[in-house]
């Protein structure tokens, strides 16, 4: 089936679809699966350690990651709105950060446990209500995306659905700061305010009002208030009182550690090459040139001994 790159939602293959065979069809699986798909299972749960706390992944394994996979594509289709800057191609954090850069005060929030707290509830009257699916398709739908009772942490599809799910809340949450002369910006469940005037302190407070709503709330010890006297980190990169855009201390650390330790960067073993790479590829976004010699000789290298038939990992991109 041959589809448009983007469309709006009302032209999505997904839209009003009432058929069970259409539906198999489109996701290229029988009907037998589809009704599979839709009991437990399929989903192989780990735990993911980061510095803060350890994060439970639940990923989506065989036919129905496959189906995931596909809806995926078709949910990132969707056109999505402006002030929307995750899981858009050729579309970064660093864009994210940018957009704000000029502006002096900010609220910086994001959402607690985002993805377990999109219920099955609110998954179900998406694909109803909005997509005005058949009830007996939503609720497959729902059951074939959906890990006991939420959106699963670990598929592809779980960052664009959960904000076709929250579309409503987060477009009044646009309109109440654009109204305000606030900017705003979402990056996943990463809410980013600011303005050339101080930012009520009780904005946040509005904004959890509004996100209560759908199940959804803010994260206390994650919500904060800028000044222009401060460094502001927004989804990742630094922006400095003088408003320009500085790279994050973690990232020059470990950039300046690896090299320190190797002397030079064809010393350093292919993994940790690649990672080294993937950092140097974002940092150099925000400053260009930044070790300039450290990465073109990282690079030539890596691209030496992969054409003697020695394969790099995939590179690692920093968040």
């Amino acid at each position: 089936m041959t589809m448009q790159k983007s469309y709006q939602l009302e032209n999505s293959p997904l839209y009003r679809l009432q058929n069970k065979q259409k539906l198999s069809d489109l996701l290229a699986v029988s009907v037998k699966e589809l009704k599979s798909l839709c009991l437990c299972g399929f989903y192989k749960v780990w735990i993911k350690k980061t510095e803060n706390k350890d994060r439970e992944i639940q990923e989506p394994i065989g036919i129905r990651k496959k189906v995931h996979l596909r809806i995926h594509i078709l949910l990132s289709r969707i056109i999505k709105p402006n002030y929307l800057y995750s899981g858009k191609k050729g579309v970064s954090c660093i864009h994210n950060a940018a957009f704000h850069v000029d502006n002096h005060y900010f609220l910086c929030t994001d959402i607690s446990h985002y993805y377990t707290n999109c219920k099955r509830e609110f998954i179900f009257r998406f694909f109803h209500n909005k997509m005005q699916m058949s009830a007996d398709l939503a609720w497959i739908m729902t059951d074939m995306v959906s890990y006991n009772g939420h959106l699963p942490t670990g598929s592809h599809l779980s960052q664009d659905l959960s904000f076709l799910i929250h579309s409503d809340v987060f477009d009044t949450i646009h309109k109440i700061a654009t109204e305000k002369g606030i900017a705003f910006s979402l990056y996943v469940d990463d809410l980013t305010f600011s303005s050339t005037s101080v930012i009520p302190k009780t904005t946040h407070l509005l904004i959890n009002h509004h996100l209560k709503k759908v199940g959804l709330f803010l994260k206390r010890k994650k919500t904060k208030y800028y000044s222009k006297k401060h460094h502001k980190s927004i989804t990742g990169v630094i922006i400095s009182p003088n408003n320009k855009l500085l790279i994050p201390n973690r990232h020059m650390k470990y950039i300046k550690d690896t090299v320190d330790k190797y002397q030079t960067p064809i010393a350093i073993p292919e993994k940790e090459k690649a990672t080294l790479l993937g950092k140097l590829r974002y940092v150099r976004q925000i400053k260009n040139n930044f070790f300039d010699n450290v990465y073109r000789l990282a690079r030539d290298s890596s691209k030496q001994t992969s054409s003697q038939g020695v394969s790099c990992e995939k590179e690692i991109v920093a968040p």
